[in-house]
Parts: structure tokens; sequence; C-alpha cells
């Protein structure tokens, strides 16, 4: 649910919960009728905070299939802990690993967290657009980004075949997702096709914006008249920005 894309970003505190499933919607006190149960308040924050987050890790754990995250990591961890017992230093190198390891499928695992504000005013700053979406009557109906498995086509990103960075990694941290849009006082509906990509920049470490829009389609459909607008055309963006490899 489109609604339901932010769960991640702010936590809610479960003090007082009562033993019934997560809301879907917005419930009245009268419809709430099951009172509080004893240490429910501990139950639901695994169910309704822990156990997503971890769900979330393992239905993208093939980002983490590189050799650097299956093989180095809990190799170095399990050569350092046969010598646990000897000094302080090779418990450093057991638990380093293990830590770098976790801080990897923390970092590649979350949603894709794109700029939708400055993706909005792209739309709204086209004249397409804006003829039949207004700011104030626009609703989101359908949302979906999600990153692009495996390694794209050779011709087109020559960038990655590169032995160093497929050791580290087993994809690009490219996005592929759309949003589809309803106006209620037009009655158009739009689907917008978005692909983002990481670039490079002046700035410091040479990174840039992690999820650039390369690619941006709109597919508007109004009285059954159906109109393609290129927001960000791709072939021009792919002239003027090459993507950047991340080695995390």
């Amino acid at each position: 649910m489109y609604n339901k894309r932010w769960h991640f970003k702010w936590r809610h505190a479960y003090f007082a919960a009562t033993k019934e499933t997560e809301h879907g919607r917005v419930k009245t006190p009268e419809e709430s009728k099951i009172a509080p149960q004893y240490m429910h308040s501990w139950i639901a924050d695994w169910q309704r905070r822990v156990s997503p987050g971890l769900m979330m890790a393992w239905n993208r754990r093939s980002r983490m299939f590189d050799n650097f995250s299956m093989y180095v990591l809990p190799g170095a961890a399990f050569a350092s802990s046969l010598f646990w017992d000897l000094s302080f230093g090779f418990k450093i190198f057991t638990l380093l690993p293990l830590a770098t390891l976790y801080t990897r499928i923390r970092d590649k695992t979350p949603d894709p967290d794109i700029k939708e504000t400055h993706l909005r005013e792209m739309m709204y700053n086209n004249e397409t657009v804006a003829k039949y979406f207004n700011e104030d009557t626009i609703h989101v109906m359908d949302y979906d980004m999600e990153w692009e498995k495996g390694f794209p086509d050779v011709e087109k990103f020559p960038e990655f075949e590169n032995k160093v960075f497929r050791f580290f990694n087993n994809d690009t941290s490219m996005c592929k997702g759309h949003f589809v849009f309803g106006d209620v006082e037009s009655g158009a509906m739009m689907r917008l096709d978005i692909k983002t990509m990481p670039i490079a920049s002046a700035f410091r470490y040479n990174v840039g914006e992690p999820y650039f829009f390369y690619s941006v389609t709109a597919q508007i459909n109004h009285n059954g008249v159906y109109t393609e607008v290129k927001l960000v055309d791709e072939e021009e963006s792919l002239k003027k920005y090459r993507p950047y490899l991340f080695l995390y």
C-alpha cells in the first residue's frame, strides 16, 4: 500500500497495544473493543517493528550474495574466532568482520529512498503534466520502487564490467519503479515510470546523488486520449551522466 511506504521511517510505540492485527485504516475507538493484553506491547513491537525489518532484509537477500559478504567476512570472523582465547586483538578481529557484515546488510536491504519532492517538482514544471494534474487535487493510487537485480547490458553500461566492483557487489544499486497518479478534478490518470542510478560528483568522496533520475516517462490517459511525455530522456541523460560504482 502506498500509504505504508513510510512505516519504517517513523517508529510507533505500542505501550498499550491491543491484541489484534495492525490497522489497515484509521478506526474509531468503538471499533477497537479488545482490551490491552499483558505483555502484548512487547509482542506487538516484535510483530510490527522488528519482524518487518528482518523480513525486508530476508526478501532482499540476493543483494548480499557477493563474494565479499558470502566468503571473506564470515571466513575472516571464523578464522579469528579460533584464536579467541589468545588475546584481545583476536576478539577484535572476530567481531569487526561481523560488525561490517551487519552494516552491509543494514545499508543494502532497506527500501529505496527516492527524493519524491524533486520528482513532483519535475512533474508540475512540465506543461503537459501540469495541464491535467494539480498539486491540490492529485492522488497517488499505486507505488512500487525496487532495486534492479543483477547487472545491466554491457553495451549500455560498460562501467559494470569491473571485477573489483563485482567482488563487492551483486547488483548495481540502480532502482526501477513507478507511480500511478489520478486527478480528482480533471479525471486524468498517469503512470510515471522511473529509473535511477548512483552518479558521481565533485563533492567529498566523489559520492553524488545515489538516486539520480536518469529516465522518467509519464503515460497520461485523459478521456480515452493517450499521451506520453518524457520528463527525463534516458538516452540524453546517459550521454551526460554515467553511473558511479559503489564499493560498499
